[in-house]
């Protein structure tokens, strides 16, 4: 990775950071806030993970890179179930399927975590 490429993901992670971090703020006045904050990383999430799906199908990547996006992308799934199920997303007619397996998995994410993205990946991770 070059160092224009470092800079970048380090600005980039730090704008989602501070947008992720403003969310209860945003909608603080708001009945449903905590549905709405994991409406909005869900939607985060979910829109990178569709970004990624060209390249993780995508003949023409190497392996090791291809393996990388997807295992991101797999984080990227854990993560949306978990924000569906704490933010009960079902009610938003977001259709999304999640059979026991994922839920599970989801939950004991999101248990051992503090609900933050930072704290989740490794518990993926270890999945």
């Amino acid at each position: 990775m070059n160092t224009d490429t470092i800079i970048l993901k380090a600005q980039f992670n730090a704008l989602r950071n501070y947008f992720t971090s403003l969310l209860p703020a945003i909608f603080k006045n708001d009945p449903q806030t905590d549905s709405k904050v994991w409406l909005a990383k869900y939607l985060i999430w979910k829109f990178e993970r569709d970004s990624l799906a060209p390249y993780d199908f995508s003949d023409t990547l190497p392996s090791p890179e291809k393996e990388k996006i997807s295992h991101r992308r797999f984080q990227l799934q854990v993560l949306q179930d978990v924000a569906y199920i704490q933010g009960q997303l079902e009610e938003y007619g977001i259709p999304r399927m999640i059979d026991s397996y994922a839920a599970a998995q989801a939950q004991q994410v999101f248990l051992h975590s503090d609900g933050s993205e930072e704290t989740m990946l490794p518990l993926i991770d270890n999945l």
